[in-house]
């Protein structure tokens, strides 16, 4: 049985929680040079926020619930109004391009007592729903580095096949990494659900 999630389009009020998880050296040593690059700060976040183009990015804050709250399971994790107090993570598509109905997925369990207990699957599985059942999208990417063995694993799991490797792509304590490059089409998400036909 999964655990109880819920997820709440991230906000201004998330600004602060966000710098905090970003500027943690164990959550950033394996995230994209846009967070890893730089010191951020409430302020920081709100500016990022403020540049996004509408349609472009679907940002979400998660919460983990009380696990007697819900009878939601993992394939679609609760969507209630009364998340619990502190978000335990966070998560987003971003890099929609509705022209060619492609989009990139990134998940982050910010609240290091919450990771290692198996969210992971859970919230890639809520965005792939999201990507392909409410925003219509056909293909879906991720990155790891090729050190990020739990990520690769959680997108392995939920149906992304690896495709490729970018060798010495990222920069991290003095060394070069290789990142993993993954994907996901629609008709391989809907196959691993045993569904036919098109909506």
């Amino acid at each position: 049985m999964g655990h109880r999630l819920r997820f709440r389009r991230a906000g201004t009020e998330d600004a602060g929680i966000l710098a905090r998880w970003f500027n943690d050296s164990e959550n950033m040593k394996f995230m994209s040079t846009k967070i890893r690059g730089r010191v951020h700060s409430a302020d920081s976040i709100l500016q990022d926020m403020g540049r996004v183009t509408d349609g472009s990015e679907y940002l979400w804050m998660v919460y983990l619930d009380d696990p007697g709250s819900s009878e939601a399971g993992p394939e679609e994790p609760h969507r209630g109004s009364h998340p619990s107090p502190e978000p335990v993570g966070h998560a987003g598509i971003d890099d929609i391009d509705l022209h060619d109905k492609r989009g990139e997925i990134f998940f982050l369990i910010g609240d290091l007592r919450a990771q290692g207990i198996g969210l992971g699957r859970e919230i890639a599985r809520f965005l792939m729903d999201h990507a392909f059942n409410h925003l219509g999208l056909n293909s879906l990417f991720a990155t790891t580095t090729v050190e990020n063995v739990q990520s690769g694993r959680i997108l392995e799991a939920v149906g992304f096949t690896r495709i490729g490797i970018r060798r010495e792509f990222h920069y991290l304590n003095g060394c070069f990494h290789d990142e993993v490059l993954y994907d996901i089409t629609r008709s391989d998400y809907r196959a691993r659900r045993g569904e036919s036909g098109s909506r």
